[in-house]
């Protein structure tokens, strides 16, 4: 009872942060709000159309632009209807990432921690009031990292189980591209250990995986507009969009199509791709506002080198689940954001919140046995607290 009213109480104050960030800041459309939009034209009125659209948002954006257009346009709730809806989902993932890592860490403390970390996190809430896929796809995430945390560490993982991991990687697949890789990996990893639920002999989380990389590309082979941004950014050496202060300056061999590229331009792509991997790291740029660099050294910084520390630690004990779980994740996130750019206000580093703060919440249980065994007073609290 006591752990379902921090839940309650988890849920509270974040929608309350999340809430008054909206009423100070407002709701800002988007750079890509009109092209999501677009694709309600199809999900209202020929659902069977969004295969192969030529348009930014077809199948591969279908979690965050089907709830979109249902919000804004079917129910004609506009776009505070949506923002609310996404106030609703971002505080929901305090309260998973809470469950997550009391599971993950055996520690009912490190999970009450990283949801009151995660529930303060304004460089991941921050887009709350955005009509933007984002919310949506860090949700869906942090469902992926509860589900998939759930199933490993369940005694005796059930049906229902397996199919909680299926369905998040699925959504995850089909909130936006980026989560492609990340639900592929998860799939194929989880069904190398899947001996007893198989459909037509094959593993259910294979099946899963299968039916990401069989519709994503279906849909992505009829569209010619990836292929020329990306040709556009790797000929250009951009690293930041819209920003020619992060660039890299090369004359690049001619190609025509982005598999000639690859192939005639390899070394300047491994260094642009370096480039754009350090720049998660950096904590702000100069246009950044005074507040939102102190923000983002106070709130950002700490998680983000503490995950940096406990990943080490994950690696020299060759812990796979782990590092499958919230490792891969970040590794695969990585690798499309090294292959293409990174966007003007680095909200692409949003979904890495939850990462970040997970990881982090390690270091807790650890924490929890050096105080109470320094101060006695502090134990008996904590003990008192069942924390």
């Amino acid at each position: 009872m006591r752990r379902h009213l921090r839940y309650l109480s988890l849920l509270l104050i974040s929608a309350a942060l999340r809430t008054a960030w909206v009423v100070y800041d407002g709701i800002t459309i988007g750079p890509d709000t009109a092209n999501f939009l677009s694709s309600c034209q199809y999900w209202l009125g020929n659902p069977a159309g969004i295969f192969g659209i030529e348009a930014i948002a077809g199948i591969e954006y279908a979690g965050a632009t089907l709830p979109m257009c249902l919000i804004v346009e079917g129910a004609g709730l506009g776009y505070s209807g949506f923002v609310a809806y996404q106030v609703l989902l971002s505080s929901a993932s305090t309260v998973l990432l809470y469950d997550t890592c009391r599971r993950e860490w055996d520690s009912e403390l490190a999970g009450l921690v990283a949801g009151i970390v995660f529930a303060g996190f304004w460089p991941t809430f921050q887009w709350v009031n955005w009509i933007l896929t984002d919310v949506s796809f860090i949700f869906v995430l942090t469902v992926g990292l509860w589900s998939l945390t759930r199933y490993r560490t369940a005694e005796n993982p059930t049906l229902y189980d397996r199919i909680l991991v299926v369905g998040a990687a699925i959504a995850i697949g089909f909130t936006r591209p980026v989560g492609l890789l990340v639900a592929v990996g998860w799939l194929l990893w989880v069904s190398l250990g899947e001996e007893s639920v198989r459909v037509f002999g094959y593993p259910l989380t294979g099946i899963g995986s299968a039916v990401v990389v069989v519709v994503t590309y279906i849909t992505l082979s009829s569209r010619d507009e990836f292929s020329a941004q990306l040709l556009g950014v790797w000929r250009n050496g951009v690293l930041v969009l819209d920003d020619p202060t992060f660039s890299y300056e090369y004359v690049h061999t001619p190609a025509s199509t982005v598999f000639q590229f690859i192939l005639r331009n390899p070394l300047e792509l491994i260094i642009m791709g370096v480039l754009k991997t350090g720049l998660l790291f950096l904590p702000f740029v100069g246009r950044f506002s005074g507040l939102h660099k102190v923000i983002n050294l106070t709130v950002l910084v700490p998680p983000m080198l503490l995950s940096i520390m406990a990943l080490v630690r994950l690696i020299k004990g060759k812990d796979t689940e782990r590092l499958m779980t919230w490792g891969w994740p970040a590794v695969a996130m990585t690798a499309l954001i090294a292959a293409t750019f990174w966007d003007f206000d680095w909200r692409y580093r949003a979904p890495y919140g939850p990462i970040f703060i997970g990881l982090s919440a390690m270091f807790v249980p650890r924490f929890r046995k050096w105080a109470a065994d320094k101060y006695p007073g502090a134990r008996e609290y904590l003990q008192k607290a069942n924390l």
